[in-house]
């Protein structure tokens, strides 16, 4: 499951957007009461090349660095699997 907060915020509609994703990447997705999509598989990695492309309102410098905090707490989240089941 990934999580995309912040559309709204960059003047995205989160409704057309939701559309977008579930096109786009094949699969469910799903709009909160907040300003929250919901979408059905990992597709982090991806979103980091789709959001900017389709909305250019999006600032890409807030990506990349969300990326590479993201990027950080994967390998954490697997150094502490790899520390508790070895």
């Amino acid at each position: 499951m990934t999580i995309i907060n912040g559309l709204a915020a960059n003047d995205i509609d989160l409704e057309a957007a939701k559309k977008y994703f579930a096109q786009k990447f094949s699969c469910g997705c799903s709009k909160s009461d907040t300003d929250e999509l919901i979408i059905q598989g990992d597709v982090v990695d991806s979103l980091f090349d789709v959001i900017p492309e389709k909305f250019s309102q999006v600032n890409k410098k807030i990506l990349d660095l969300i990326l590479f905090v993201k990027l950080l707490s994967k390998k954490l989240d697997l150094y502490k699997r790899t520390l508790l089941f070895n």
